[in-house]
């Protein structure tokens, strides 16, 4: 059974990009990439300097990671990155991706992860001509074989270079599924390259990733300064409030609505009046929040479909004639895992 995917792949796309991945003049797209991408290794240089150190600091490994990917006509190259796990972690990942829990990172691999910083020394692949700066991401031979070959129009991508930043990278989330991500991909590896719109998707990508490292940094400051909160202070950073987010206990013959409190990838908090039953075991829950494109846009509403179980339950803290419901959830589908991820947790960059 296929996964279920977006009718139109633009859905979860920005609109205001209309250009495409394919490269109308070849030459000309090769001698801005390594003027764009000259300039920007000059104006990362700082960087090149700090990281290094950082990762030495950290844990004495080597500095930068290097790792065969599939390029045009799915050539393989060498593509660079900041070590961010462990010297052994590809022994222990194989082929397979990094999964939740696996306590790979370094010291500071994960901030180097969140704040995307670890992809910079990808500029030098694009100076080589590896790589564009603009184009679909590149991806491992194994995970090709493993996960992604037999996804219908995948390989339009091998017809181009992969790119440093990618459609379906910058606007959805790290993580989503391989289908959804490469239907997006698929339709820009259709539409032609416009330069005015590549340096505008470059700028907002930068821009995005500059607001992104500036709240991580915020981020891994404010946990240096609270070390010693406790185990429900630590659940409830971990733990998003959507507003205007509702929750509806479904079941063969009817609905009941709930306020949605909080949620993560794991579980979510349901407040429901004291006079309803408690939910059913397992019980099916549709997610609703009224949301836009985290970088802007119309809000629509924005549903989730997730199987669940019930872990806790409590009179609400502070509320007469309410409880609180703690359940466990599953995505119903991929799809309904990478709209959670977009519109309820945002862990899209835009």
């Amino acid at each position: 059974m296929h996964a279920q995917v977006p009718r139109s792949p633009t859905e979860h796309v920005a609109p205001r990009f209309s250009g495409g991945y394919r490269k109308l003049n070849t030459l000309t797209s090769l001698v801005l990439n390594v003027l764009v991408g000259t300039l920007l290794l000059i104006c990362t240089a700082p960087l090149f300097v700090l990281i290094p150190i950082a990762i030495k600091l950290a844990d004495g490994g080597p500095v930068l990671y290097s790792s065969i990917r599939l390029g045009r006509h799915k050539r393989p190259f060498a593509m660079y990155k900041f070590r961010t796990l462990k010297p052994d972690a590809d022994r222990i990942i194989g082929a397979t991706l990094l999964g939740r829990g696996q306590r790979l990172e370094t010291p500071i691999g994960h901030f180097l992860r969140e704040t995307r910083i670890d992809e910079l020394p990808q500029l030098i692949n694009v100076i080589k001509g590896d790589m564009d700066l603009i184009g679909p991401r590149p991806e491992r031979p194994e995970i090709y074989e493993r996960l992604c070959r037999h996804i219908p129009g995948y390989d339009l991508r091998f017809q181009t270079r992969p790119g440093l930043i990618g459609y379906a990278q910058l606007f959805t989330p790290h993580g989503s599924p391989k289908r959804i991500r490469s239907l997006i991909d698929s339709f820009y590896l259709i539409r032609n390259q416009r330069i005015g719109n590549d340096r505008r998707l470059l700028a907002y990508a930068l821009w995005a990733l500059g607001l992104r490292f500036l709240r991580t940094l915020l981020d891994a400051l404010r946990q240096r300064l609270r070390r010693k909160r406790t185990h429900d202070e630590r659940r409830l950073r971990d733990r998003i409030a959507p507003d205007n987010g509702r929750v509806w206990l479904e079941d063969d013959e009817h609905a009941r609505a709930c306020t949605l409190v909080d949620l993560n990838d794991e579980a979510v908090l349901i407040r429901c009046p004291s006079g309803h039953p408690p939910p059913p075991q397992p019980v099916r829950l549709r997610l609703e929040r009224q949301a836009s494109h985290p970088g802007g846009g119309v809000k629509k509403r924005r549903i989730v479909r997730c199987e669940a179980q019930l872990t806790m339950q409590r009179p609400s803290p502070g509320l007469e004639g309410y409880h609180d419901y703690v359940l466990q959830i599953r995505p119903a589908t991929p799809l309904n895992a990478f709209k959670l991820q977009k519109y309820f947790l945002l862990s899209s960059l835009c």
